[in-house]
């Protein structure tokens, strides 16, 4: 057996929702890759699910300026995949999100992110 695709990293439920845009025909997006078959029924639901969330009014561009707007903040992948999933709008959601972020983050940085936050996704 041969491994034809490894795990590239971490996807944003943006996108995943956008593959399974891709996957579903939803209208105005054109598949990208030939389909074997018609969408499996936990694809279509994935997709219900994902679209009624904050992922489905996200867009690429808020999700590159949020997170260039968190660089300067030394988060981990991890943590900003989080923030972009979990939308924090309160210290106690980023302290659950964030590891160590008393020695991490100053007091005005909390402020800063959830911010940042609110205003690009």
């Amino acid at each position: 057996m041969r491994v034809i695709c490894t795990n590239e990293g971490l996807v944003s439920n943006f996108e995943l929702l956008e593959l399974l845009r891709q996957r579903t025909r939803e209208p105005g997006h054109a598949p990208r890759y030939p389909q074997p078959h018609d969408p499996f029924p936990t694809e279509l639901q994935c997709y219900g699910a994902l679209s009624r969330t904050l992922s489905g009014c996200q867009t690429r561009s808020q999700l590159s300026d949020l997170l260039v707007s968190l660089n300067s903040m030394s988060l981990t992948s991890a943590e900003c995949l989080n923030l972009i999933n979990l939308k924090p709008s309160c210290n106690v959601e980023i302290f659950l999100v964030i590891d160590a972020y008393e020695e991490r983050l100053a007091g005005g940085q909390m402020g800063k992110m959830l911010k940042i936050i609110a205003e690009l996704s």
